[in-house]
């Protein structure tokens, strides 16, 4: 981290970034409810931008699988099933392991 007073590089973020942004957290909290259909319209309307960077930050949260994309229907909040949830909590939990045991062998030194 540079010292305090010295100038270092803003970071430089797309306009489909910052909408991604915000779609993810409108999912997150539950704006944007699972089985949802978004439309561009819409979106866009809502958002203050246009289509283009809209569109490329929608297929990005489909790459990341929040969204689904149906041919011919278009994009919807993905839905989460049992299985869905359990594979999040088991990956969670080979993390969090994985990361207390890293700790105590740091605490042993």
């Amino acid at each position: 981290m540079p010292a305090p007073g010295h100038l270092r590089p803003v970071p430089r973020r797309s306009t489909a970034e910052l909408i991604a942004d915000q779609l993810r957290s409108a999912i997150m909290y539950g704006s944007l409810a699972p089985g949802d259909q978004l439309g561009e319209a819409e979106l866009a309307g809502q958002l203050g931008v246009s289509r283009g960077p809209l569109r490329e930050a929608m297929q990005r949260l489909v790459q990341e699988g929040l969204l689904r994309s149906e041919r011919h229907r278009g994009l919807f909040v993905r839905e989460l099933t049992a299985d869905d949830v359990r594979d999040i909590y088991v990956a969670r939990l080979a993390v969090e392991r994985t990361a207390c045991e890293l700790i105590m062998r740091g605490n042993r030194g």
